[in-house]
């Protein structure tokens, strides 16, 4: 339970409002919750770079059972930044997880191998004190994972890290107000970004090689 601060400063709440319902969400966590959030940011991930995936659990039989719904916009919009996709990188690096060499095993290979080695990114993410939005660093790390399997045609591989990253984020952090701030520091990571890139709102959800928004979404299977 260590593997992360704690995240419980209201000085990020931005008004009393925020603040009670930060009340809502100082409870355990269901395993649902997390399975929920972690199904949404892969899916998210996934459909921005035009990617379809079928999750391997249902999104509709998760929210019978979970409290509440963590995932929201802002946390996509964060993951899938391309400065966060770097500072990534550099993460990786220091880690023993070859990204190259994972893609290259086989099936059951690649499930052990990132069974021994996902949670590797634990031990390398940047004191709290350093870097505030280390708590979204798991997530991402998890999401380019993803997306660097079904590039090279191994889709399998995105359950066998959605599975880990379930595992890993519950047995780290089971209470709820965790989550809650996720979308807390995503939301500042989006702002301090937009400023600095002077992004727009489409984030290039809607534009195609050109760069010209032309009103369609595309997908590659």
């Amino acid at each position: 339970m260590d593997d992360f601060d704690d995240m419980s400063d209201t000085s990020d709440l931005g008004d009393m409002d925020d603040a009670i319902a930060l009340g809502n969400h100082r409870n355990p966590i269901f395993i649902e919750n997390v399975a929920l959030l972690a199904v949404e940011c892969i899916k998210y991930y996934l459909k921005w770079n035009n990617f379809r995936w079928l999750p391997p659990i249902n999104p509709a039989e998760l929210h019978r059972y979970a409290q509440y719904e963590y995932f929201t916009p802002e946390i996509g919009k964060a993951l899938v930044h391309h400065c966060m996709t770097s500072e990534i990188l550099v993460l990786v690096a220091m880690t023993e997880f070859n990204v190259e060499e994972w893609l290259r095993l086989t099936v059951e290979e690649a499930r052990v191998y990132v069974d021994e080695h996902f949670h590797d990114i634990l031990f390398v993410l940047p004191p709290i004190d350093e870097d505030q939005f280390r708590h979204l660093y798991l997530w991402a790390f998890a999401c380019y994972l993803c997306l660097r399997a079904v590039k090279s045609n191994r889709r399998i591989f995105v359950s066998h890290v959605l599975s880990r990253l379930i595992n890993v984020a519950y047995s780290s952090v089971d209470i709820s107000e965790h989550y809650y701030f996720l979308n807390v520091k995503a939301t500042f990571y989006n702002h301090i970004h937009e400023v600095l890139h002077d992004l727009s709102d489409d984030e290039g959800h809607r534009t195609n090689r050109d760069g010209v928004d032309d009103g369609v979404v595309r997908f590659r299977d």
